[in-house]
C-alpha cells in the first residue's frame, strides 16, 4: 500500500511538473499573465504550490483508502505508517521541485527523463557510495562520494520497510528527513526561479 501511494504519486508529480510550464507557453496563456502586475517567481511558485495541493489531495485519498483497508482487515495500526506517508509527501515535494527546475529551461520530455533518472539515482545513492568505497578504480570513490552529497538523497525519505515491519521510528529521524527534503526543494525552486526570470519568451 505504501509503495503504491509513492509510485502513483511520483508518476503524477513527474508528468504534471514536467509539462506544467510548457503547456502555459504552448497555449500562449503565459503571454497574457506575465504583462500583468505579477512577478515571474510568483507565477512559478503558484504553479509549484498548486501542484503540491493537488498531490496532497491525491495522497490523502489514497492514504485514507489504505488505512481503511488496514482497519477493515483488523491489521495492527502503527504510527510509523503515518510517518511514512508524511515522508512520501515530502519526497513528492522534492521530486516536483526537480521537475519544475528542469522544466524551467528544457522540454517536457527531457524534463521528465531527467527527473525520473534523478528519482532512481536518489534511491540508489547509498548503494553507489558503498560500491565506490570498495572499488579500486582511480577517482571512482571520490566521484561517487561527491554525487552522494550533491544529488538529492531520496533514500533518506524512504522508511516504508521499517513502517510496514512495525519497527520503531524515531521522530527525530522523520523531522530530519522532512527538513532535508524541504531545504533541497527550496534550493531547487530558487534555481528554477533564476532560470525562469532570465528566459526570453518573445
Amino acid at each position: 500500500g505504501l509503495s503504491s501511494i509513492s509510485l502513483f504519486s511520483v508518476l503524477v508529480s513527474v508528468f504534471l511538473g514536467s509539462s506544467l510550464l510548457y503547456k502555459e507557453i504552448e497555449r500562449k496563456t503565459l503571454y497574457v499573465i506575465l504583462p500583468k502586475p505579477i512577478e515571474r517567481y510568483e507565477f512559478l511558485l503558484g504553479k509549484y504550490f498548486g501542484l503540491l495541493t493537488l498531490l496532497a489531495v491525491e495522497v490523502g485519498i489514497m492514504s485514507a483508502c489504505f488505512l481503511g483497508v488496514l482497519i477493515w482487515t483488523g491489521a495492527i495500526f502503527e504510527m510509523g505508517l503515518v510517518w511514512s506517508i508524511l515522508l512520501i509527501y515530502c519526497e513528492l515535494a522534492l521530486v516536483t521541485a526537480i521537475a519544475m527546475f528542469f522544466s524551467s529551461f528544457t522540454t517536457p520530455y527531457l524534463s521528465g527523463m531527467f527527473t525520473i533518472a534523478l528519482w532512481i539515482i536518489g534511491h540508489l545513492l547509498a548503494d553507489l557510495r558503498a560500491f565506490g568505497s570498495k572499488s579500486d578504480l582511480p577517482g571512482l570513490k571520490e566521484l561517487l562520494e561527491a554525487l552522494y552529497w550533491t544529488l538529492p538523497n531520496l533514500d533518506r525519505l524512504d522508511i516504508k520497510a521499517d513502517a510496514s515491519a512495525g519497527r520503531p521510528i524515531e521522530l527525530a529521524r522523520v523531522a530530519g528527513a522532512a527538513l532535508y527534503a524541504w531545504l533541497y526543494s527550496f534550493v531547487l525552486m530558487s534555481g528554477a526561479t533564476l532560470l525562469f526570470q532570465r528566459r526570453d519568451f518573445r
